[in-house]
């Protein structure tokens, strides 16, 4: 499992316990199509569960509290404020769980002849441009401030 990698990483696994080694396995689920009913939502991994290919899992939970935040104060019942969140939030977070999802696939290749595709690809012109627009997606997202909602 870890033959080929440096020296200092494998003296740093082979040194730690057996029993200090903690596996948990990434699962992962395709987007619900909603996260709740009358005055019940879901938000954050329990909304979006997602693998950690683009660190996206805890960003997400953080948009999702401010939106929600937003969302309670502007409306004028908790239901109406639960569902505009979830209107707004499941299509960015839907795609965030499939892009992940795909590069998961793409990234974690592992047959030599499919890596070296993959590897030329992405220092390709046509490689780079698509990474720069799916981190664009992910890092331009404008997120509504709670001070815009105590104007409405």
């Amino acid at each position: 499992m870890i033959d080929g990698w440096t020296a200092s990483i494998r003296a740093i696994v082979e040194g730690t316990p057996e029993d200090a080694i903690i596996r948990n396995d990434i699962i992962d689920r395709p987007p619900l199509p909603g996260w709740g009913q009358g005055c019940v939502t879901l938000l954050g991994d329990a909304a979006h569960a997602t693998t950690p290919n683009l660190g996206q899992g805890a960003c997400q939970a953080i948009e999702d509290a401010v939106v929600l935040a937003v969302c309670l104060r502007k409306e004028s019942t908790v239901e109406a404020a639960l569902r505009e969140y979830e209107s707004l939030r499941i299509p960015r977070t839907s795609g965030i769980v499939r892009d992940s999802w795909r590069s998961g696939r793409i990234l974690q290749l592992d047959q030599p002849t499919l890596e070296a595709a993959r590897n030329w690809f992405m220092g390709s012109r046509m490689g780079t441009r698509m990474s720069t627009q799916m981190f664009r997606q992910l890092l331009t997202y404008w997120v509504p401030s709670l001070r815009e909602a105590a104007t409405h």
